[in-house]
């Protein structure tokens, strides 16, 4: 079935043309993706697939849910097939799975660039990503923003014809995670202790009117950057105050000039009870000024003043009974999988297949006496010494492998459950600039503690190995 669908992939895209226009929306479940699907709904005739994790559904005839795991291309593909637009709200801040290895910006970079080849293969006709504001000239951007950056440039070098960038400071509304934290924690600090950073100024936006420019990018025909803002910028001090004020609150603010964004995430996180996986990037984030390029503010809309927006968000908030999905996202711990991802240096601008091809021959002399790994076309297994039942087993997968995307599904071994969907992939990202090399969807026979401390483990280093050997070799 899935082969004659990528049959039809040519057809579909070429009658797309004649379609009425269909936006898929990546993190339509999510705070800003909810808030646009309502407003293109009410200001548009957009219709509109939304994508989420989980199986969702809507009464409104012009809005399809769609479940996708966007770490997986096939996912991806079978659920864009019939769209003309893509927007692109995803940040991969909180877990995906039971155990997570790898750091959150190739997380994001291995995401985007799903998303990129799927939006290629059927032609869709733009790109609106919301990115955030990234300071320039000489300040150094957090890890968080230059994950921001990069994403940037996967869709920028897509083949993809527009790409419209909107790049915004803090998104102020009820049900968001920066307004949830700030709001939090003026309710329960009479006194708050400013570290330094807090002096750091910020132009934050309202959800109103993000959605605003989200709905306008999806009109452009030309590759633009723009940052959305209504032209007001303060330190976060100040912006604490003046949310405290639209509150009725008067907290007493302490300057302390040594206190340190490490610290600082772990009394937030404390304080507003927000998963640290989701406090500790926002945190680091905001050593740096956050202030819009000269030039590049997205005029074409209008926009609320701080205080309307902000009266509107705290009564909507206090009106609202659940906590934000943010707050209550939690993988399925019944579900014990694993997901590993790992950037790799491509100093000497390897094609993913040749990594792959490198990686499968290293792994015998890495191993060896212990571990004897058998490779050939069709994939590889794994063998203690005198053995026969293999430690695992990968199929090459010649139907869905590229030269810059190999794929090996993981289908047997006494270490490994069978699944549909275990996987092992090496992909070029970034020009050939980096190889990521990932695991999904991995449910492991042994024990789970087991497991975590002693397979899981040994992947890592083998990976870290892996990445010193690849650009030692000539």
């Amino acid at each position: 079935m899935r082969a004659f669908f990528y049959v039809l992939s040519p057809a579909i895209s070429v009658s797309l043309s004649a379609m009425k226009e269909k936006v898929v929306i990546a993190g339509g479940s999510g705070f800003v993706g909810s808030a646009l699907i309502d407003h293109l709904l009410t200001n548009t005739d957009y219709d509109i697939v939304a994508l989420s994790r989980s199986h969702k559904h809507s009464d409104n005839p012009r809005v399809t849910w769609r479940e996708s795991d966007l770490f997986s291309l096939l996912d991806i593909e079978e659920a864009i097939h019939d769209c003309t637009r893509a927007v692109y709200l995803v940040h991969s801040m909180l877990p995906s799975a039971r155990l997570v290895q790898g750091d959150f910006a190739d997380f994001d970079l291995t995401l985007a660039d799903n998303f990129s080849r799927a939006c290629e293969a059927f032609n869709l006709k733009s790109i609106v990503y919301l990115s955030g504001i990234i300071p320039e000239h000489k300040e150094v951007a957090s890890s968080h923003l230059k994950s921001r950056r990069e994403v940037e440039e996967v869709f920028e070098n897509s083949k993809v014809p527009v790409t419209i960038v909107l790049r915004a400071g803090i998104v102020m509304g009820p049900q968001g995670s920066s307004f949830t934290i700030l709001y939090n924690l003026i309710n329960r600090l009479p006194v708050m202790f400013c570290p330094r950073w807090t002096l750091s100024k910020t132009a934050p936006v309202s959800i109103w009117d993000m959605v605003k420019a989200i709905e306008f990018g999806l009109s452009l025909n030309e590759s633009k950057s723009y940052d959305v803002t209504n032209g007001e910028s303060f330190s976060y001090q100040n912006m604490i105050l003046r949310v405290a004020m639209a509150m009725g609150k008067a907290p007493k603010l302490v300057p302390v000039p040594y206190f340190s964004p490490r610290i600082s995430k772990l009394w937030v996180t404390l304080v507003s009870g927000a998963p640290k996986e989701l406090v500790y990037p926002l945190v680091m984030s905001l050593k740096n000024n956050m202030l819009p390029r000269k030039d590049h503010r997205l005029t074409e809309i209008s926009y609320l003043n701080f205080n309307e927006y902000v009266q509107k968000a705290i009564k909507l908030h206090k009106a609202q009974t659940q906590r934000p999905k943010c707050y209550t996202y939690t993988p399925d711990k019944s579900e014990k999988q694993v997901r590993s991802i790992q950037r790799l240096d491509n100093t000497r601008k390897r094609s993913a297949m040749d990594v792959a091809h490198l990686y499968f021959e290293w792994l015998p002399r890495f191993f060896r006496p212990w571990i004897n790994v058998q490779a050939n076309p069709q994939g590889a297994s794994f063998y203690i010494w005198g053995s026969k039942k293999p430690l695992l087993v990968l199929s090459f997968s010649k139907l869905r492998s590229t030269e810059d995307r190999p794929l090996y599904y993981i289908t047997g071994g006494v270490l490994a459950k069978k699944t549909q969907r275990g996987r092992l992939e090496f992909r070029s990202v970034m020009g050939g600039k980096f190889i990521i090399a990932a695991i999904h969807e991995f449910k492991p026979k042994l024990p789970w503690y087991i497991y975590r401390y002693t397979q899981a483990l040994i992947h890592l280093w083998v990976m870290t190995s892996f990445n010193k050997y690849l650009n030692r070799k000539h």
